[in-house]
């Protein structure tokens, strides 16, 4: 297959960690709505996120078995 999952930021300060078997977690900084909220992807070919909306964006990248890429400015 080739799913794709494509993910965006949030206002506030995020933080992206890219995991082996396919996992990746995106936590939500301090945007009211979204603040603490934690999204999570399993088992996707490929992984898009992308940093847009603000804030100060980090990620942490593991050694992986998928294809994984950003967008805009994550530290």
């Amino acid at each position: 297959g080739s799913d794709t999952a494509n993910l965006f930021d949030g206002a506030g300060n995020d933080v992206l960690n890219a995991m082996a078997s396919k996992r990746v977690r995106l936590t939500y900084g301090g945007y009211p709505l979204f603040a603490g909220e934690v999204l999570n992807t399993y088992g996707f070919e490929a992984v898009l996120a992308r940093s847009t909306a603000g804030g100060s964006d980090t990620k942490t990248v593991a050694a992986l078995d998928y294809a994984f890429s950003t967008t805009g400015p994550w530290a």
